[in-house]
């Protein structure tokens, strides 16, 4: 798909091997993508990681850098979604009506401690509620049949600009095989 770079460094940016930073005991590996903080985990196991403000002290984001990490990669799988939805209407994934899978629940990323959850649907659509706001990402517009129609949903983007003011009226069925997040989350945890 043309312009779709693929699932990690969409939101924020881990660094190359060439460019990680070691000071104080703790190698700095991520950027956030306007540059405001950064990330460096402590060098003795289990590699908790700390978030760094310019004149902030640092602030423990999460005990565990393998959890992280997992909630950086969903995050990013999310955000890199072909079609990105938000919507105010649901304050929990359960009100969208979807059946879905927990993949992650309680993460720890950037901001709150464990403010990050990650769910998938039996179509490939990937669920987060990220600091209390519903994300819904595919690799295809979310078929009217699986929406709230007393909901608002946001399109923050899709693939096909001619698609973007009419998506609503969008007929499409799902895909028949599982969507590209889907094999991507199977590759990354499988069952």
């Amino acid at each position: 798909m043309e312009g779709w770079h693929g699932p990690l460094n969409t939101q924020d940016f881990l660094r190359v091997p060439a460019k990680l930073e070691a000071e104080g005991g703790k190698v700095f590996f991520l950027d956030e993508n306007q540059n405001c903080w950064n990330c460096a985990y402590a060098e003795e196991f289990p590699h908790p990681v700390f978030r760094y403000e310019e004149n902030e002290p640092p602030v423990l984001q999460c005990d565990s850098l393998e959890v992280f990490l997992i909630a950086f990669g969903l995050q990013e799988a999310l955000m890199s979604s072909p079609w990105l939805i938000s919507t105010d209407d649901a304050t929990t994934v359960e009100d969208l009506g979807l059946v879905l899978e927990p993949l992650l629940l309680g993460g720890s990323y950037a901001y709150e401690s464990e403010s990050h959850a990650f769910w998938i649907s039996g179509h490939g659509e990937i669920v987060a509620d990220l600091l209390g706001h519903i994300w819904i990402g595919s690799y295809a517009p979310l078929p009217p049949e699986r929406r709230k129609p007393d909901f608002t949903y946001n399109l923050i983007s899709c693939p096909d600009p001619e698609a973007e003011s009419s998506w609503v009226a969008r007929l499409d069925p799902p895909p028949k095989a599982p969507g590209l997040l889907a094999r991507a989350i199977g590759k990354w945890f499988p069952k």
